[in-house]
């Protein structure tokens, strides 16, 4: 069947279909008609899972990929950094409450972070110190270890310079991307340096808060020890 247009203008075209007249209007409402028939999907895509209010205030969602959420498959990723920055506060103030209920004196002295055990969102396992008790307390477990080393030796986690924002960072500028994974055995261990409970490198400087991961990237686990002032890379070298 042949269409061609005629070249009348305003409402008045029309179409000639072997000498037979039908109005422009009328074709345009036949082929609206012939559309819908072809149903929604010919018109609409899948919209992406949306990330609510809620997944992002407690860490379960990445930024990376809204249909992603952290820990979901188990894994921890680099790109999932940044969530810990939204919800190490109160992953930190919830520990802190079960120490205190321990032992009132009890002061935080190392963090390690994690993926919850089958389920979606993170672990926070802090390490508590109580003189009085001369014990160390895990928040997450709730067990309990003596303490082997004198009161004055055990060191205080600064959390006022957490950033995990930063460890992101250096670890992109040493050629690691948000899809490469942080190794379950050790998740972002956070500690204070010091000269009696030494935390990475011998080059690492003494008195500084460190972070430690191990990243898994085309087939090898590689530490990786990162200065919590300015995301300076430390690695153990081989002799």
């Amino acid at each position: 069947m042949t269409l061609e247009l005629s070249n009348d203008t305003g409402l008045g075209r029309r179409v000639r279909q072997r000498g037979a007249n039908v109005p422009a209007v009328g074709l345009l409402a036949t082929l609206l008609i012939l559309a819908g028939c072809a149903g929604p999907s010919a018109a609409r895509v899948q919209p992406t899972p949306a990330v609510t209010a809620s997944a992002v205030a407690d860490g379960s969602a990445t930024s990376e990929s809204e249909s992603r959420f952290v820990c979901a498959d188990g894994r921890l990723l680099i790109g999932d950094l940044p969530q810990m920055d939204l919800a190490w506060r109160s992953g930190i103030q919830a520990a802190t409450a079960k120490a205190s209920a321990w032992q009132p004196d009890a002061r935080l002295t190392k963090l390690r972070v994690g993926c919850q055990l089958f389920e979606a969102g993170f672990r926070w396992q802090a390490t508590f110190y109580s003189e009085k008790a001369q014990t160390f307390f895990a928040s997450d477990t709730g067990e309990t270890e003596p303490a082997e080393v004198a009161p004055e030796d055990v060191p205080t986690l600064p959390t006022d310079s957490i950033d995990f924002g930063l460890l992101r960072r250096s670890l992109a500028k040493s050629g690691y991307e948000d899809r490469d994974a942080i190794s379950a055995s050790t998740g972002v261990d956070v500690r204070l340096n010091t000269e009696v409970v030494p935390f990475g490198p011998p080059s690492a400087p003494r008195g500084v808060l460190i972070y430690h991961v191990a990243v898994e990237k085309l087939g090898e686990t590689k530490d990786v020890f990162v200065d919590g002032r300015d995301g300076t890379v430390y690695r153990f070298t081989s002799p």
